[in-house]
Order: C-alpha cells, then sequence, then structure tokens
C-alpha cells in the first residue's frame, strides 16, 4: 500500500474486514457493493477499495469461502495447519484482497515508484531464482518455475574419455657422457719439481 501512495495516482487505498449483514448484494455489471448494517460480529468476507486521482475506483470483494480456497490452493502451510494464514488469517485475507486488487486494476507505469510496486507484487511470498526475475513460491511447490536446458549444437561431437590415448612420454636423450680430458705426459723435469715441493695442508 505505501508502494501504491508513492506513486502519487492514488486518492484513496483501503481494505476491510465485512461482518455479517454489511452487503447486501453486489452488482455483477459495476461491481459496486450494496451496503447494509451489521447484524452480527460473524466474518462472512473481505473487501479491498482503490480510488485514483482521475476519479476511477474499483472495489474487490471476497467471501470467507473464497479466500479459505485461495489459501489452501497457495499455502502449503495453511493445508498442513501452521503458518501465518493460520495464526493471523484476517491480515492475510486483507494483504491477498488488496493485492488482488492492485494487481488487477492498479497503475502499474513505467515510472520508477510504480515499477518497484509491480516488483513487489510480484515477488510477494517468493524467492528469486536469478537476475531475470523470475520466482519460486517456497510455501507452494506447485508454482515453482522450472528452466529448460538449452539442446547442444547438430555438429557437437561426443568425446569419450577412454578412447583418448595416453600422451607417450618423449625418449630420453642420448648424450654421451664428457670423457676426463687427458693428462699430458710429464717432463723429466716437472716430474721432480712436483717431488721436490712440499704437500700442502688442506686446513
Amino acid at each position: 500500500m505505501q508502494l501504491a501512495e508513492r506513486t502519487g495516482q492514488y486518492k484513496t487505498i483501503n481494505a476491510s474486514v465485512v461482518y455479517e449483514g454489511q452487503i447486501e448484494d453486489i452488482d455483477f455489471i459495476t461491481g459496486n457493493i450494496i451496503r447494509g448494517k451489521k447484524i452480527s460480529d460473524t466474518v462472512v468476507g473481505y473487501v479491498a477499495y482503490i480510488e485514483f486521482l482521475n476519479g476511477f475506483s474499483k472495489t474487490f470483494y471476497m467471501s470467507k469461502e473464497e479466500v479459505e480456497a485461495h489459501a489452501s490452493k497457495y499455502s502449503q502451510s495453511y493445508r498442513k495447519g501452521y503458518g501465518v494464514w493460520k495464526d493471523n488469517f484476517d491480515a492475510m485475507a486483507l494483504k491477498t484482497v488488496t493485492k488482488l486488487l492492485i494487481s488487477k486494476y492498479g497503475i502499474m507505469s513505467i515510472e520508477m515508484e510504480s515499477s518497484s510496486l509491480a516488483r513487489a507484487l510480484a515477488a510477494d511470498q517468493a524467492i528469486m531464482e536469478s537476475e531475470d526475475e523470475t520466482y519460486t513460491y517456497a510455501d507452494n511447490p506447485q508454482d515453482t518455475i522450472s528452466v529448460e536446458v538449452q539442446e547442444p549444437p547438430q555438429y557437437a561431437r561426443t568425446i569419450n574419455v577412454n578412447d583418448i590415448p595416453p600422451a607417450e612420454e618423449p625418449p630420453a636423450a642420448s648424450i654421451p657422457a664428457a670423457e676426463p680430458p687427458e693428462e699430458a705426459p710429464r717432463t723429466a723435469q716437472q716430474g721432480n719439481e712436483a717431488e721436490s715441493q712440499p704437500e700442502e695442508c688442506p686446513f
């Protein structure tokens, strides 16, 4: 309701519980409600109303039985007997009639406020799956969005890993071992000098 008000297009937005006797009839052509007088505290339905600055107005009514059928269809927790639908049924029912009314008859323009409103209505009780703003409703698995897998192109060829031959090790390079250089023959004089020089101490 706050997002709708921020669009600056709504004069009135309201939702209310309807007690027995407060609605005598509904005009099936215009949708207008013929109001009566409350005769008991028994809740018989829920109503939402919007009016735009340009004068357009719309009323949307759901009986309690219709709201219960809606909850049973879209809420797994309600069917199992727990959750917000069970803990605060009236609040969820008022949210439902308001959401359905604005979704169908509300102003949804490309302006920032209205686009935010449309996004909020779509994301209510949902989990965003990806950046393209598709949603999964965790409370109702039957509405989960499935993503189709694309087939591979016609020219694609399947390769079996077992068909790939093992890599061959390159042959070891045969490099001949370097032979130690031959010592030049000593002369008689060089031999006598080597023998006459004292051996150096390695320390």
